[in-house]
């Protein structure tokens, strides 16, 4: 298998968390996000390019959050490769949270988990009983059980599946981009970026589904960046 294949190999369930973006239905629902663990992605660079084969490190964002610059040595060379992202600091162990999210950032640019962009935009029930808490905007607390992934995005499928098309949701490709502006919009570190991510939006030829929901994502984090 090439380094290529096994940095982009899928990752079992248990590698996998999801987390809220936004409440949907009046809080009776929420829109969640899949993404790797951080414990997750470091063993993958252990496996690929050994303990002593890939360093990190952390530097301040140009408006607040952290950058992780991530060097691999390529196995056929020797040379490094250097990757960097960044992402801001989240609300709870805010450098900490910020140090993982921009390392997981950066490995996507590696391939690390890049297929879970492929996924459509997924659901869950907030109830009263769940695996996961959420502090609904609604008011008290919520939960909500992690979905499932499909075939296509677990360790057993062949290498060259894709994600299934259906006529209730979008395209693979437009799904890509729909969570890859999602995500974009989440780790603005300022308004400048965020708007300058809106614009591109409107450049693009999404279905008005998707562009409405980027729309009330967008909304929500300009609110949160004027906070």
């Amino acid at each position: 298998m090439s380094v290529e294949n096994e940095l982009q190999a899928p990752f079992p369930m248990v590698d996998i968390e999801w987390r809220v973006q936004r409440e949907v239905k009046n809080g009776a629902a929420a829109m969640v996000l899949a993404y790797v663990t951080n414990r997750a992605i470091q063993q993958r660079l252990d496996d690929v390019f050994g303990v002593f084969g890939w360093q990190n490190r952390f530097k301040p964002g140009a408006s607040g959050g952290l950058i992780c610059e991530l060097s691999v040595r390529n196995p056929d060379n020797g040379e490094w490769v250097i990757k960097e992202d960044g992402a801001s600091n989240t609300d709870i162990e805010s450098v900490k949270g910020g140090m993982s999210s921009a390392m997981k950032r950066t490995a996507v640019q590696l391939g690390i988990g890049r297929y879970l962009y492929n996924l459509e935009a997924t659901f869950v029930d907030l109830k009263q009983r769940g695996q996961n808490y959420h502090k609904s905007k609604t008011g008290g607390a919520k939960y909500w059980d992690p979905p499932n992934l499909p075939k296509w995005a677990l360790p057993d499928a062949p290498r060259t599946a894709k994600a299934p098309k259906t006529t209730k949701v979008a395209v693979p490709s437009e799904s890509v981009r729909f969570n890859g502006y999602i995500m974009a919009m989440r780790a603005a570190p300022d308004a400048d970026a965020l708007n300058a991510i809106a614009v591109d939006i409107k450049q693009q030829s999404l279905p008005d589904n998707l562009a409405s929901e980027l729309r009330e994502v967008f909304v929500a984090c300009r609110s949160e960046l004027e906070a």
